[in-house]
Formats: C-alpha cells, sequence, structure tokens
C-alpha cells in the first residue's frame, strides 16, 4: 500500500537515477525538468542531481521547444562506456542469493511433499478399504450393483495399492538415516536447479520455467501451499505515490495546491494537510501566496505552463472517497485453492486419528513390521495438520486483522467526506450513527457546531474546509 505522506528522505545515488531513467524511456521525444519531476515524484533538486549522474553515463542532448523550455534526450542505446564486468563481490552477492532461494525452496518442496505424501497414503488407505467392503458386497448382491463403479474402484484400489506397497517396501528395507539422505539430497537439488534456472549463476542466464508446463505448475503448487502457511510477497509500496497524486492535481489547476485540495485528495486532516504541503513546497521549488481570505496557496511555476497527461487528469479529477483502500487478503491464493488445502488438511487430520487403529485392525502385519507406525500415521501428520491449521489463523489474527480494521475504518468514513464535500459552507446534521465519526471529521477539518434546540440536534458546518477549497475560485 503506497504512503500517505510526502517523505523528506535524502538522495538515493542509486535508485533515483533508475527512476528517471525508466520515465525517459517511456518519453522518447524527451521531457523538460517538470515533467520528469512530475512523473517520477521526485524533488526537483533529485531530479536535477538524477540528470547529472545520467549524463555521465549516457549521451544527453538538450533541445527547445517552441515556448523556450528545455528537454532532455538521452541515448539509453550508446553508454559512453561499456557496462563493467561482473567482481568476485557481485558474484558472491549472486551465488548468496542463489542459495537463500534454494533454501526457501527447499522448505516449499518439503511442506508440498509432506501434505502430498499424506493426503495419497490416507486416500490410499480409505481407497483399499473401501474396495475390500465394495467387494464383499458386489459377491454378496452382485445384481444390485453397479459393475462401471465396481470397476472403478477396483482400479483406483489397485492404484493406490501400488502407492502404499511402494511405500511399505521402502519402509521396511531402507534404514531411516538413508531415506532421510536421499530426501534431502533430492530436494536440495530440486532446490539449487530451480534457484539456478530462475535467477542464472555465472554465465548461466535465468530461465524461468513456462508456468503451463509440468515443472512450472510443480512450482506453482509448491508456492500455493507456502503462501497457505506463511503468506506471500505482498506488492511493493511506492514512497512518492502521494506527492505524483498532489503534483498530478497541481499541474491540472495551474500549478496550484490548497490544504482544501489536499484534504479532497488524501483525506488528511487540515493541520497535515499543510504540513504535508510545506514539505512538497521545499521539495519541487514551489512559492506560497496568501489570498485576502487568509488562505495559503501553494503554487508551483514549473507545473502551470506542463500538459498533464491523461493518467494525471484521472488522478486529479479522482477524490479520496472514490478511492477505497482494500482489504488485505488471507494470503495471494485463490478462494478455491484455499478450499482445496483446507479439505485435504481436514482429511489429514482425521485419517491422523483413524489411521492408528484402523491399520492394525485390517493388516496387522504392517503393525508387526512397522513399531512406531503410531508416530508415522498419527503424531507426524497431526502434527503437521494441526500447524498447517493454527499458523494462518496466529497470522490473520496477529497481522492481517488489525491491518483490515484499520482500512474498514478509514472506509466508514468515505461517504461522509463524500457528503461533506457535496454540502460545503452549509450546516450537516449527521443521522445518530454517524454522529460519532462526523464528529471526528469536524475536529480533524476544524468544523463549527451548530446546536438546533428545536429538533435537539447537533450540526457542522465546515467553512474554514469550504474557504480552503474555493481559494482558487
Amino acid at each position: 500500500m503506497a504512503t500517505d505522506h510526502v517523505d523528506k528522505p535524502s538522495y538515493d545515488a542509486r535508485r533515483y537515477p533508475t527512476l528517471v531513467k525508466v520515465f525517459l524511456q517511456g518519453q522518447p521525444p524527451g521531457a523538460t525538468l517538470a515533467q520528469v519531476a512530475l512523473g517520477t515524484g521526485l524533488a526537483h533538486h533529485w531530479v536535477e542531481d538524477a540528470l547529472r549522474d545520467l549524463a555521465q553515463d549516457y549521451p544527453l542532448h538538450l533541445a527547445a521547444r517552441p515556448n523556450g523550455e528545455l528537454y532532455y534526450q538521452f541515448d539509453f542505446a550508446n553508454p559512453w562506456r561499456p557496462a563493467p564486468t561482473a567482481g568476485f563481490g557481485y558474484r558472491l552477492r549472486q551465488l548468496g542469493r542463489v542459495l537463500w532461494v534454494a533454501f526457501q525452496f527447499g522448505v516449499k518442496v518439503a511442506l508440498f511433499a509432506l501434505l502430498l505424501a499424506y493426503g495419497s497414503l490416507f486416500a490410499a488407505i480409505v481407497a483399499l478399504v473401501l474396495v475390500g467392503i465394495f467387494g464383499l458386497s458386489f459377491f454378496g448382491n452382485a445384481s444390485r450393483v453397479d459393475l462401471n463403479g465396481f470397476i472403478t474402484m477396483l482400479l483406483l484400489g489397485a492404484a493406490a495399492a501400488l502407492v502404499a506397497g511402494g511405500a511399505y517396501w521402502l519402509a521396511i528395507t531402507l534404514p531411516w538415516w538413508l531415506g532421510l539422505i536421499l530426501l534431502g539430497g533430492l530436494s536440495l537439488g530440486l532446490a539449487l536447479f530451480h534457484s539456478v534456472r530462475v535467477h542464472g549463476l555465472g554465465g548461466l542466464r535465468p530461465r524461468p520455467p513456462d508456468p503451463t508446463s509440468t515443472l512450472g505448475l510443480f512450482f506453482t503448487y509448491t508456492n500455493r501451499v507456502f503462501y497457505y502457511l506463511f503468506d506471500g510477497p505482498q506488492p511493493p509500496a511506492d514512497p512518492l505515490a502521494t506527492e505524483k497524486r498532489l503534483l498530478a492535481y497541481a499541474s491540472v489547476h495551474a500549478g496550484q495546491l490548497t490544504a482544501g485540495h489536499a484534504v479532497r485528495l488524501m483525506g488528511w486532516p487540515l493541520a497535515q494537510a499543510e504540513r504535508q504541503l510545506t514539505q512538497l513546497l521545499l521539495n519541487h521549488h514551489g512559492t506560497a501566496q496568501v489570498t485576502p481570505a487568509g488562505v495559503i496557496v501553494y503554487t508551483f511555476a514549473d507545473l502551470a505552463s506542463s500538459q498533464p497527461s491523461r493518467e494525471a487528469r484521472q488522478a486529479a479529477a479522482q477524490p479520496v472517497w472514490e478511492r477505497p483502500l482494500p482489504l488485505r487478503p488471507e494470503n495471494p491464493n485463490d478462494q478455491a485453492t484455499n478450499e482445496w488445502i483446507m479439505g485435504i488438511l481436514l482429511f489429514v487430520l482425521v485419517m491422523a486419528g483413524v489411521a492408528p487403529f484402523l491399520v492394525p485392525a485390517i493388516w496387522p502385519e504392517v503393525a508387526a513390521h512397522l513399531p512406531w507406525l503410531n508416530w508415522y500415521l498419527g503424531y507426524v501428520p497431526g502434527g503437521f495438520g494441526l500447524l498447517f491449521l493454527t499458523l494462518p489463523r496466529l497470522r490473520r489474527w496477529l497481522v492481517i486483522d488489525p491491518v483490515n480494521r484499520e482500512v474498514e475504518a478509514h472506509n466508514r468514513r468515505l461517504p461522509l467526506m463524500k457528503k461533506v464535500f457535496a454540502k460545503l459552507g452549509r450546516t450537516i446534521f449527521p443521522a445518530p450513527d454517524e454522529q460519532a465519526q462526523m464528529a471526528q471529521l469536524a475536529l480533524d477539518w476544524e468544523a463549527e457546531t451548530v446546536v438546533d434546540e428545536e429538533r435537539g440536534q447537533i450540526g457542522y458546518r465546515f467553512a474554514r474546509l469550504a474557504t480552503e477549497f474555493r481559494a482558487d475560485e
């Protein structure tokens, strides 16, 4: 989620030139200093520093437009010097990144394998039991049984028997430490292969797998299981989003802003809007003027003559109540995927309580060869299932629910903000269920309180906000 304030960070010599370069690459004819500041949200002096840094790496051409404005054109296809070769430090960092990704992928594969293995094993046990019951029913009541259904169950039971038989053979023939070595080696090899394939290493170029291929689908499903448990990557916040929106509004309104405009755009209290516009003024070389009504008008002369883009006009026309914040989801998975994972987990939990009693009763020879059957069929999958059920709920309780409560509280204020701006200058008598939130808005926006003794109601007149908002009219 983007920040809702105007920052005053120090100049970032690595990030800011990249932002300016990306913007200019989307402007083939070039751009003026004001356009670069408007498009990136960077302060003017940062844009100047970034352009100076870029001029050391790429040929720069200055040209004049008919109105006398200078615009900058860079030849990014022909840098002054070739890109430096990767040194030892870079390769070491790349290797560390590959190993970290490999570790993460190994954890994902292990979780996915446990879920798939126990889901398949318990499904095989259930299928074998059903085949036995269905077989007895078939031989006792052959005339009343669907033959196609019996054959389908028989084939399913045969496949389940192969899976269960293979797992049983490995369990009684391989030492436990050898099984761990084989599993660990296979997981590590697959993890390193995935990491190098996606991120590259040395002379190997990264080649992410096709999402529709078998390997790509495998990676997709491992990620979904991991995201269900630990959540996924969040979209990065744009620290300059607020500046971009305010500057876009100013570019559409002759380079001028007031605190009332900032309130309409961001929903800030008036005092905060004044502080943020003051910082914006310092960042972008603006000036301040005071109207006869005592309203401070923040003017950005460079933006007055710039031609705003369509995106800028759209941003300027969209007040805060038309941009409700989205609730944070529990994870990036879709609802159907989460329901499938939850269904498998519940099945594993139920079978973890049933299988340690069911398997010895039906196949006593299995229990004789596997004294640790209770751990294998009960405690391990039960603990695994409880982990998958507990961690997402704990994360939702500690992290997601507090964020969503703030989002919901913000969104509940939006209809009232719209109502206030629709009736600026007039007295507003809120409904009983709106009284508490309207009182907070009145405090934030320095409204006057009006008491109607005849009706026994308390109303609010947002005169200060109306004056601020209409100062440029």
